[in-house]
């Protein structure tokens, strides 16, 4: 086996663990955000839009948790929260 095929294999690999790796730490990440029932604290809080969420989460309004700055980017707050 040439050197060339030994490097693309291991590239290959190399990829494929760290793909799995990322996909890993996205659902364990998910298993222990907390959780709110379907209604939360708020009457419809599945639907509610990332900026209704952190309208309040950003700055910690009305004593609700402050979000942390990494979770101020994502889209979608219920698919992790919701149970």
């Amino acid at each position: 086996m040439s050197i060339g095929t030994k490097k693309r294999i291991l590239s290959t690999i190399l990829l494929v663990i760290v793909g799995c790796t990322m996909v890993a730490c996205t659902a364990i990440r998910r298993q222990f955000a907390p959780k709110f029932e379907e209604t939360g604290v708020h009457v419809g809080a599945q639907q509610m839009t990332e900026a209704q969420c952190l309208s309040c989460h950003k700055e910690g309004i009305n004593g609700a948790p402050k979000a942390p700055s990494a979770m101020l980017t994502r889209t979608n707050c219920v698919r992790c929260h919701l149970r």
